[in-house]
């Protein structure tokens, strides 16, 4: 009899890890669609546009590329004023559109920048099955970049092409910045510094559930379901197979009041980056939000970066 107590018992158990550890690998990799109303109206609350005003940025030029797996991602330019060699692809994170980067935008247009945004896999109009966190994308965000580069006469011409990204984004264009095609310069807002340790993190902060027993299950159904697992996605340990890249120019910003991805993240990715760095903390932000905390000090933290490595 207690035999089979124990055996229904451990039957119920594991069927229990298994569909709390398939629901969250399911929120990682299928998430909801954003709408643009849903983006604009977020940006809005968050101080960064009054309304209507996003709605009224439309874009010069629209396409699309195909990516290394069949899928196609949209994007779309907004051209200077005049003729320009430099351009700044804006990488969007988690659940929103690429028009969230937008806020960005500005910064770069001022300077006489092409702005290239694009929606990531799975968000927006393009295709896609699953968000990889940055395992796929930034394959993607490399074929960007050397669409980038075409468009400006590359290799024939010089130009400038440089990567700026949040949340997701921000961990998307730091993996894109040390891969295939790496961009020119790299700004990366509140990036993540491991996929495993946020996810783990988020399990407890956002679920109350503890790490054990749901990450050995979860990371065996997450390299089932979409091909990747944990450890094929951390800026951190790419630093350190780099050698921390000395030569790539990072800008690292992140809020003390992010409790999405604690700014803890930030700092150690910039302790492993070596060479041509700089790091902006910025009291009081929350996710995503240094820039619309402290405006003026964002645009000045950018712009001196740029200044400071000759972009």
């Amino acid at each position: 009899m207690w035999l089979w107590i124990l055996l229904i018992t451990a039957l119920i158990a594991a069927a229990f890890i298994f569909t709390v550890s398939w629901i969250l690998v399911k929120l990682v990799i299928t998430p909801e669609r954003s709408s643009l109303e849903e983006v604009e109206q977020l940006e809005i609350e968050r101080g960064n546009f009054a309304p209507g005003e996003m709605a009224a940025m439309l874009p010069d030029e629209e396409g699309s590329i195909i990516a290394r797996d069949g899928v196609r991602l949209d994007y779309c330019w907004y051209r200077a004023a005049e003729p320009t060699d430099k351009v700044c692809i804006l990488a969007h994170g988690f659940w929103v559109r690429r028009e969230s980067e937008l806020k960005y935008a500005r910064i770069y247009m001022q300077r006489g920048y092409d702005v290239l945004l694009y929606h990531q896999r799975n968000s927006g109009t393009s295709e896609g099955k699953y968000c990889t966190m940055g395992y796929l994308e930034r394959h993607d965000l490399a074929a960007l970049v050397a669409l980038a580069r075409r468009d400006k006469g590359y290799p024939e011409k010089p130009c400038t092409v440089g990567v700026h990204g949040d949340s997701m984004g921000g961990a998307t264009v730091l993996l894109c910045g040390l891969g295939e095609n790496p961009p020119d310069f790299v700004v990366a807002d509140c990036p993540f510094a491991t996929l495993h340790d946020q996810l783990m993190y988020n399990v407890g902060s956002m679920k109350h559930l503890p790490s054990w027993p749901f990450e050995g299950p979860a990371e065996w159904i997450l390299r089932a379901r979409a091909g990747f697992g944990y450890s094929d996605v951390s800026p951190l340990d790419e630093l350190k197979r780099a050698n921390g890249a000395p030569e790539l120019p990072v800008l690292f910003i992140h809020g003390t009041a992010d409790r999405l991805i604690p700014y803890d993240n930030t700092l150690r990715l910039y302790d492993a980056k070596r060479g041509k760095k700089a790091l902006y903390i910025c009291p009081g932000a929350g996710h995503v939000r240094s820039i619309s905390t402290d405006r003026e000090k964002y645009y000045a933290v950018v712009n001196e970066f740029l200044d400071k490595y000759g972009f």
